[in-house]
């Protein structure tokens, strides 16, 4: 367990967001969570912060599930009814049952969006190792790398905490399963969604 709670420290250490202003090859993606508002309000006001970025709104297992709606709506409660955006930047994933299918729909758009090459990932803490390692492994499957920057929401429970430790327990029990990175998988490609190699599109 405190070889586990090391290497999620690490993987958080490793991919925190920087100051640079964004663009439009980011997208700031959210990831909610059971009842947990703030994770996606954080996401917003993040988003409203830096500059064309683009926000992407995962989906949830209906716990709430956030339609489209829903997100316009706080936009203009957290970011303010004149916030300015295009058409498109805003995408929301309706219904997902676990975190893989999040990250599959994650790499759906990063797909369909190849001049995006910067994701800012922002969930609660504790959720955000494991989350990062999902879209990881998704990456490698799929051969479709982005640079990956970590945004944890500092409200919530910590690493040890008992939500916190439910999560760090999956991280060996899913990475058995093949659902999320292994620790060698994430040293071999730590470059890349560190920015150190131009990530391609494939």
């Amino acid at each position: 367990m405190e070889d586990t709670m090391k290497f999620a420290a690490h993987v958080l250490a490793s991919l925190s967001l920087g100051s640079e202003h964004g663009s439009r090859s980011e997208a700031i993606v959210v990831f909610p969570g059971k009842h947990q508002l703030w994770r996606v309000e954080t996401g917003i006001r993040v988003w409203s912060t830096r500059g064309a970025s683009r926000l992407w709104i995962a989906a949830t297992a209906g716990d709430p599930l956030y339609t489209r709606q829903d997100i316009l709506d706080l936009i203009k409660k957290v970011a303010g009814a004149n916030h300015r955006y295009l058409d498109g930047d805003v995408e929301c994933g309706g219904f997902a049952n676990i975190t893989p299918d999040q990250a599959k729909w994650v790499l759906e758009l990063l797909k369909a969006n190849p001049e995006v090459t910067n994701l800012v990932m922002v969930t609660a803490l504790y959720h955000l190792p494991r989350t990062i390692l999902t879209c990881l492994k998704q990456m490698i499957l799929q051969e479709r790398f982005a640079r990956i920057q970590a945004l944890p929401v500092m409200q919530g429970p910590k690493f040890d905490d008992p939500d916190g430790l439910v999560e760090i327990r999956k991280i060996p029990e899913y990475q058995a399963k093949g659902d999320i990175a292994t620790q060698k998988e994430w040293e071999r490609c730590l470059p890349r969604i560190q920015g150190l190699h131009r990530p391609t599109a494939q």
